[in-house]
C-alpha cells in the first residue's frame, strides 16, 4: 500500500510538470465516460431498476402465443386476457402467491379530472381488488383499493399517486375522503401512493387507480364477456415454486376459458409466457430502449477513440521520458515497478476522468430525457450503485487499455542504449503511433458515415410534403365529454366554442377533428366495394365540414362537405388521391358506393377526392383514408391564423374558460411543434451523432498532430541536413503530408469494411436514404482527408522552415 501511495504521490508531481498533456486527457476522457454514463444512466431507469416493492424479483407478466384468433385485434392483443381468463388465473393458478390484474382506464384519450376547481387531464388505470396486495405495495396515506371497494355496488373510490397528491391537492392531508371527477362520474380519493411508484411502464406516470368494478363507468360493453379482451396479468410466484409448473398449470386454465374461440389450425397450440416482472412493463418501451442501445454503441465508439487518443499521448509521454525510465533503471528500478507508475499514471487520469464525467453526465441524462421522451414523462434518474459501478468499470477499462502497452513498449529498451543516444529510441514508437492514428481514423469514420446518415434522415423528414399546410396552425384538444357534459350539452358546448374561436382576431377559419395529425394515433377501417370480392384496410378520420379548408388540404375532384352532408340519412365521405389509386386506378370514384366497417359494413357515397396527407406517421407511406363528416367525437381543433398562432393562446384558455371553465384543454401546441414532436429521437439522433463525431474526429486530428510534430522535431537534424544539401520547402514537406495521407487512407480502408458490416444495426432509423449510400460514404471521406491535411498543415510548414545552421549547431 505504501508503494502505492508513493506512485501516486510521484504521479501527481509529474503530471503538475505537463499541464497540457494532464489537460487534454483529463477532459477528452470526462467526455467519453460522462457520455456512455449518460446514458447508460437511461437505460439503468427504464430497463434495469427494478419497481420499487419489496421482494420485485418475485414479480412475472404473464403474456401469451398461439393462434388461436381472439376476437379483438389489439395492438397489444398477446399480452391482454379475458376477465374470465384472469378470474381463472387467480382462482386456481397453481404456484402463486397472488395473481392480479390492470388496464388503461380510457386509452389514448386518458382521464378528465376536476378537483378542488381545476379541470385537468391524467391518466389512470383500473386495477383488481389485490393490485396493491400483489404488488405488496404499502400507500403514504390512507388505504389501497380491496374487495370491499370493487363491487359493482360500491361507492366509486380512487386512490392516487403522490404527484397526483401534489398537483390538485397541494399535498393536503384532508384530501382522504375528497371527491374528485374523472371524466363524468365521482370518485372518493382513500388513498395516497408511496412518492416513488409511478406505475407499471417506467417512463410513464399513472395518477388515479380505481377499481374494475367502475368499469361500466369508463368504457361500454360488459367486462366479464369471455368475447371483451381488455385485462393486463401479472402474478408473484410462491417462494420456492418452479416457473415450468406455474406455466403449465396457467395453460391448461388458458386453453378451457379459449375452447370456443377458433384457431388457425385444426389443433390450438397455446403457450403462457412468463416474463421478468421486476422492472414493469418494457415493451411499450422497446423502441426508445433501441435508440438508446444504439447511442449507448456511439458513444462506445467515442470513448474508444479517446482511449486510442490516451494511448498515443502516453506513448509519446513515454518515449520523451527514455532517459529518465533508463536512469531509474540504472539505479536498480526493476521492470515492473516501472510498468506500474505507468499504469497508476493512466488508472488517475482515468478516475480524474471519471469524476469529471459523473458531473457531466449528471447533465447530460437530463438533457437526453427532454430529448428522447415524450411531454409529461417520468423517470428516476438519480444514480445509484449500478451507474457507479459501470463508471468506475469503464474507467478501470480505459486505465488497463491505454496505460498496458505504453507501459510495456517504454520500460523494453535497455538502459544504456537509452543513456547512450536518447534519439535512437524514437522509432519503434512512432510506428506504434502510427498505427494508432490510423486505428482513431477509422473509428472516426464509422461515427461520419453514421452522423451523416442521421442528418440526411433528419434533412428527409423536414422535406417530407404532409399534404396540409403546418404553418401558423394552433392545435388542442377539449375535452368535453369527458368532462361530464352529455352528448347535447357537448353539442351546445362545442358550437358555442366554435363561433367565439371564430371571432378572435388574427383567426382565418376554425375545424374540428376526431383526432389529431401526426400523433402517432389513428383510426382503421374495412372497405369493401361493390361487385368485388375481398376488402382493403383504410385510415379512417371524422372530421367537420371546414376541415380541408383550415388545414390547406387540397380538393382533387368533386365537393366538399357541406350542412347537408351531417344528416345521419346522407352517408357522404371523401377519400384521398391513394384510396383512388387502391380501388378505383381507371374510373371516377364519385358517387361511387363503398362500405366500410369491421363486423358490420355500412354504405357510403364518395362526393369528393381530396390530396394524400400524412396521417398518424410522417415517415409512412401514404395509406388510403377516409374522411367521415361527424363532429360527435370531435375535440380536436385546429386554428388557422393570420398572426403568430403562439400568441393566440392566452386568448384560447380565455375564451375557453368563458364558455365552460369546468372543461380541460389539454396538447395546446403549434402544429409545426408537433411535426418536430413527431421526429424528436431522429433530431436528437442526427446532433448527437454530429457532436460525437466531430469529437471523434477532433481526437483524430490531435494524435495525428502529435505524431506528425513529433516526427518533424526528432528528424530536424535529418531536415537540416537535407536543405543544406540543397532540397526545397517543398521537398521536406511533401514526405510529412505523404505520411499523414497514408496513415489516412490506412484508417479509411480499416473503417469501410466494419462500417459495411455493422450499419444494418441502425437500418431501421433511416428515412429516405440507404444505409450504403454512396454520397455519405464519399462525403465523410472526403472530410476526414480534408481535416487530416489541416492537422498535417502545421507540422509541415514548420518541417518546411527548418533553418539548415540551427538545426546543424546541435549535431
Amino acid at each position: 500500500m505504501g508503494a502505492f501511495i508513493n506512485d501516486v504521490k510521484y504521479t501527481i508531481r509529474r503530471l503538475r510538470k505537463s499541464p497540457g498533456f494532464t489537460t487534454i486527457a483529463i477532459l477528452t476522457l470526462a467526455l467519453g465516460i460522462g457520455a456512455n454514463t449518460a446514458i447508460f444512466s437511461l437505460l439503468n431507469a427504464l430497463t434495469l431498476r427494478s419497481l420499487p416493492v419489496r421482494n420485485p424479483h418475485q414479480l412475472r407478466i404473464v403474456t401469451w402465443e398461439g393462434n388461436i384468433n381472439p376476437p379483438i385485434n389489439w395492438t397489444m392483443l398477446r399480452t391482454v386476457f379475458s376477465y374470465q381468463t384472469y378470474q381463472e388465473f387467480r382462482d386456481h393458478g397453481a404456484g402463486l402467491d397472488e395473481v392480479f390484474a390492470f388496464s388503461d382506464i380510457s386509452g389514448m384519450w386518458n382521464l378528465t379530472v376536476f378537483a378542488r376547481g381545476r379541470a385537468d387531464a391524467a391518466n389512470g388505470l383500473m386495477v383488481s381488488d389485490n393490485f396493491f396486495r400483489g404488488l405488496d405495495l404499502v400507500p403514504l396515506m390512507g388505504q389501497t383499493i380491496t374487495s370491499e371497494h370493487d363491487k359493482p355496488d360500491a361507492e366509486p373510490v380512487t386512490v392516487i399517486s403522490y404527484a397526483a397528491w401534489q398537483r390538485y391537492f397541494t399535498g393536503d392531508p384532508q384530501a382522504i375522503g375528497e371527491t374528485v371527477m374523472l371524466n363524468k362520474h365521482s370518485f372518493t380519493v382513500i388513498g395516497v401512493l408511496p412518492e416513488g411508484f409511478h406505475g407499471l411502464v417506467p417512463g410513464e406516470r399513472r395518477d388515479f387507480y380505481i377499481p374494475m368494478s367502475a368499469h361500466p363507468l369508463m368504457r361500454s360493453g360488459s367486462a366479464e364477456e369471455t368475447t371483451y379482451w381488455w385485462v393486463q396479468v401479472m402474478a408473484r410466484l410462491a417462494p420456492g415454486a418452479e416457473e415450468s409448473r406455474v406455466r403449465t398449470s396457467l395453460e391448461v386454465l388458458f386453453a378451457q376459458t379459449t375452447r370456443d374461440i377458433p384457431s388457425g389450425d385444426q389443433q390450438k397450440k397455446i403457450s403462457i409466457i412468463l416474463k421478468d416482472g421486476r422492472s414493469g412493463l418494457l415493451a411499450s418501451q422497446r423502441d426508445l430502449i433501441k435508440s438508446l442501445h444504439i447511442l449507448l454503441g456511439l458513444v462506445g465508439i467515442v470513448l474508444l477513440v479517446t482511449c486510442v487518443n490516451l494511448t498515443g499521448l502516453m506513448l509519446a509521454r513515454g518515449t520523451t521520458r527514455q532517459h529518465e525510465l533508463a536512469v531509474r533503471s540504472a539505479l536498480g528500478a526493476g521492470r515492473w515497478i516501472l510498468i506500474r507508475q505507468f499504469l497508476t499514471e493512466s488508472l488517475f487520469i482515468a478516475m480524474v476522468g471519471a469524476g469529471l464525467g459523473l458531473i457531466l453526465a449528471c447533465w447530460g441524462k437530463t438533457a437526453l430525457f427532454g430529448l428522447l421522451l415524450p411531454p409529461g414523462a417520468i423517470l428516476d434518474l438519480q444514480s445509484d450503485a449500478r451507474v457507479l459501478v459501470f463508471a468506475v468499470g469503464v474507467s478501470l477499462a480505459v486505465a488497463l487499455l491505454a496505460g498496458i502497452l505504453p507501459a510495456f513498449r517504454s520500460t523494453r529498451a535497455g538502459s544504456a542504449a537509452a543513456l547512450k543516444d536518447r534519439s535512437c529510441l524514437g522509432s519503434p514508437h512512432l510506428k506504434l503511433g502510427k498505427t494508432l492514428v490510423s486505428l482513431q481514423i477509422g473509428l472516426s469514420l464509422l461515427l461520419l458515415m453514421g452522423a451523416g446518415l442521421f442528418t440526411r434522415t433528419l434533412i428527409n423528414l423536414y422535406r417530407v410534403d404532409t399534404g396540409f399546410n403546418t404553418e401558423n396552425l394552433l392545435v388542442f384538444q377539449v375535452k368535453s365529454l369527458q368532462a361530464g357534459l352529455r352528448e347535447q350539452q357537448s353539442r351546445d358546448f362545442h358550437e358555442r366554442f366554435y363561433s367565439s374561436l371564430c371571432s378572435l382576431p388574427g383567426v382565418q377559419a376554425v375545424s374540428r377533428s376526431a383526432l389529431p395529425l401526426l400523433a402517432r394515433v389513428s383510426n382503421s377501417t374495412m372497405i369493401r366495394l361493390p361487385n368485388r370480392s375481398g376488402s382493403f384496410q383504410s385510415r379512417e378520420m371524422r372530421i367537420d365540414q371546414s376541415f380541408l379548408r383550415t388545414m390547406g388540404i387540397p380538393l382533387l375532384m368533386g365537393r366538399d362537405f357541406d350542412a347537408r352532408d351531417f344528416e345521419t340519412s346522407q352517408n357522404a365521405v371523401i377519400v384521398n388521391q391513394a384510396f383512388v389509386n387502391s380501388a378505383y386506378p381507371d374510373e371516377n370514384p364519385i358517387d361511387k358506393i363503398v362500405s366500410s366497417g369491421f363486423r358490420e359494413f355500412q354504405d357510403y357515397r364518395i362526393v369528393g377526392v381530396c390530396g394524400n396527407i400524412k396521417y398518424d406517421d410522417i415517415k409512412g407511406q401514404a395509406e388510403p383514408i377516409v374522411l367521415l363528416p361527424n363532429t360527435q367525437y370531435c375535440q380536436f381543433y385546429k386554428i388557422r391564423t393570420s398572426v403568430d398562432p403562439k400568441s393566440l393562446i392566452p386568448a384560447v384558455r380565455a375564451t375557453l374558460a368563458s364558455v365552460d371553465p369546468t372543461v380541460p384543454l389539454t396538447d395546446l401546441k403549434t402544429q409545426a411543434v408537433q411535426l418536430d414532436e413527431s421526429i424528436a429521437s431522429e433530431r436528437c439522433f442526427a446532433w448527437l451523432a454530429i457532436v460525437l463525431a466531430l469529437l471523434a474526429v477532433l481526437l483524430s486530428c490531435i494524435g495525428l498532430y502529435g505524431v506528425m510534430a513529433y516526427n518533424v522535431a526528432r528528424r530536424k537534424g535529418e531536415i537540416g541536413i537535407r536543405m543544406a544539401l540543397g532540397a526545397g520547402p517543398g521537398d521536406v514537406a511533401w514526405p510529412v503530408l505523404r505520411s499523414a495521407m497514408l496513415m489516412a487512407a490506412a484508417g479509411i480502408a480499416l473503417g469501410i469494411p466494419v462500417f459495411l458490416a455493422t450499419v444494418r444495426i441502425i437500418r431501421s432509423t433511416l428515412f429516405g436514404i440507404g444505409p450504403y449510400d454512396p454520397v455519405t460514404l464519399m462525403g465523410a471521406v472526403i472530410l476526414l482527408v480534408t481535416v487530416a491535411m489541416l492537422a498535417t498543415w502545421l507540422p509541415a510548414r514548420r518541417a518546411a522552415k527548418v533553418d539548415p545552421m540551427e538545426a546543424l549547431r546541435y549535431e
